[in-house]
């Protein structure tokens, strides 16, 4: 069963959003507040959480959105970081959003929504730190094949340099760190690609060499330090 939970702000009822538990809907002509659709086992418990603070309740329902840059704006001006029923609010709307997406074969939407799960859990490991939005290195098990450094920078990340893998080409990479932060709705984030190099990884030690021939060698050094934090106590060789 659903069941509709007005936050003191909303002036009207909605309808349930397809993709979430929340509605988003706004209407600065109108002054509507924000709404959120809820299952009835959860009413309790946004009651004594999630609505006592407007800001909070809008973090939580940009983060269900994809919208996360406005999440962590919110979370932030409302000085209080998510407890665990609001982490599982969200969580369990990504579940049901993979689930839609899944039946209907959608994949782009199924990609977005996993990427938004990753980001979610690297945020609150960092101690909901913005920064751990963003994953600092992404490499398969047992690759063999290009990667790319890259810098992540303006917006609530800052400035990180990451490092990314697993495609044909390295414009190709490049392509789908852009496409990363669009399924995040980092806005303000942009992608600068810092060099390329090849990559191994064996039983016992981590092989990085060459150079891409879009972008030009990356800083192995930098590549290495980053690679250390997937395969800590693993012997790095480069040349």
């Amino acid at each position: 069963m659903i069941e509709t939970v007005y936050h003191p702000a909303a002036r009207r009822p909605c309808s349930e959003h397809p993709t979430g538990y929340f509605s988003t809907d706004s209407s600065k002509k109108t002054g509507w507040g924000k709404r959120i659709i809820v299952n009835q086992n959860m009413r309790s418990q946004l009651l004594t959480t999630s609505l006592c603070s407007h800001d909070k309740l809008k973090a939580i329902a940009h983060f269900i959105s994809g919208e996360f840059e406005k999440g962590v704006r919110c979370a932030l001006k409302a000085k209080e970081k998510l407890n665990n029923v609001e982490m599982n609010l969200i969580n369990s709307a990504f579940e049901r959003q993979m689930d839609e997406a899944l039946s209907n074969k959608d994949w782009i939407s199924a990609r977005k929504v996993r990427r938004r799960m990753l980001s979610l859990s690297g945020y609150a490991r960092s101690g909901f730190d913005p920064a751990g939005l963003i994953p600092r290195i992404e490499i398969p098990d047992a690759y063999l094949g290009k990667i790319l450094l890259l810098s992540f920078s303006g917006g609530v990340v800052g400035y990180l340099v990451c490092l990314r893998s697993n495609d044909l080409h390295h414009r190709d990479i490049l392509r789908n760190a852009e496409l990363e932060v669009l399924d995040l709705g980092l806005r303000s984030t942009r992608v600068q690609e810092l060099g390329g190099a090849f990559l191994r990884v064996e039983a016992d030690l981590v092989h990085i060499w060459g150079e891409s021939q879009d972008f030009g060698a990356c800083d192995k050094m930098i590549a290495a330090s980053l690679v250390e934090i997937q395969y800590p106590g693993k012997r790095i060789v480069m040349d």
